[in-house]
């Protein structure tokens, strides 16, 4: 069965919830929040996070190995009208098992498609650990350059993590 690519929407909440605790667990350095954090969080908050009524710019794709949410990447636009040209690529992640098969980058290429549809958006900023090679060589084969490095942006585990901020512009 092919892998599908598609948005959330209602009743993947527990999927999302799941993959997301899961994703948190295995890779605590490259997220800012906690698997204790989405723990906490109520199905109406994933709710909340799939997508967002009225604004185009708000959404969560997700890989599906038939009913098994493997991979998700989400966005979100700015609200203030100086910024409603820029959105936020967050919760980058793929299941271990599945890496390595190229579904992360087509993950990044549905939500670019995605992005370049909502006429508005001509930029998508994003931040990653600094030494997840995996996840900035991706990012880079998929056009986003660095614009820079925000030192000890995570403390995790009593560790630093410095942030690279990358950017991909769409028009």
């Amino acid at each position: 069965m092919p892998i599908e690519f598609r948005k959330l929407r209602p009743g993947d909440e527990s999927a999302c919830r799941a993959f997301r605790i899961h994703a948190l667990t295995r890779y605590p350095a490259s997220f800012t929040s906690t698997s204790a954090e989405a723990e906490a969080c109520s199905l109406d908050w994933y709710a909340k996070r799939i997508a967002k009524p009225g604004d185009p710019g708000h959404f969560l794709i997700g890989a599906f190995d038939g009913e098994r949410l493997i991979g998700t990447v989400g966005l979100a636009s700015e609200e203030r009208a100086s910024e409603r040209h820029k959105a936020t690529l967050y919760g980058m992640a793929m299941h271990e098992a599945y890496s390595g098969r190229g579904i992360g980058r087509q993950l990044l290429r549905e939500l670019i498609k995605e992005a370049r549809a909502i006429h508005r958006l001509k930029q998508i900023v994003l931040s990653v650990t600094e030494g997840n090679n995996a996840a900035v060589n991706l990012y880079q084969s998929c056009g986003f350059e660095t614009y820079g490095c925000e030192p000890r942006a995570t403390f995790i585990g009593g560790i630093f993590h410095d942030k690279l901020l990358m950017m991909l512009r769409l028009d």
